[in-house]
């Protein structure tokens, strides 16, 4: 295994402490009630038709108004931060395969998918183990 030193620090927007991140909310971006209805548009239609959340793509998942700030989020994620969080999906509108589905459909929008882990996992479960 071959060790690269480099000779200076890595700089950019992607180089950040939690402590930056609590200071500020331009990562946090809001999704309107028109995005929170196409969303559920497209989840409806992708439910019409029997697709599993695996099997949809892009063109399945239709956001042609939410396009563009998930083309943002995109650069963000690419050239920016690294991250970004979404706000105002109602997810407890939604069961636990609705919220796969709809992730997996905005995810098609983002990028391809990888495998998350050893396991072959896309989609990990994440949830707030201070709440329970």
């Amino acid at each position: 295994m071959t060790r690269t030193l480099m000779d200076e620090p890595i700089a950019g927007p992607m180089v950040w402490h939690g402590r930056e991140l609590a200071g500020s909310t331009d990562w946090v971006r809001r999704l309107s009630a028109g995005a929170v209805e196409e969303i559920d548009a497209a989840l409806r239609a992708v439910q019409r038709r029997g697709l599993e959340w695996r099997d949809i793509r892009k063109t399945d998942f239709p956001l042609p108004g939410v396009s563009a700030q998930l083309a943002q989020v995109n650069r963000d994620l690419e050239w920016g931060r690294g991250l970004v969080l979404l706000r105002g999906l109602p997810v407890e509108r939604y069961s636990d395969d609705e919220l796969r589905a709809i992730w997996w459909g905005l995810g098609c929008h983002l990028g391809t998918a990888v495998h998350q882990n050893a396991h072959g996992e896309l989609i990990g479960d994440v949830r707030d183990e201070m709440r329970l």
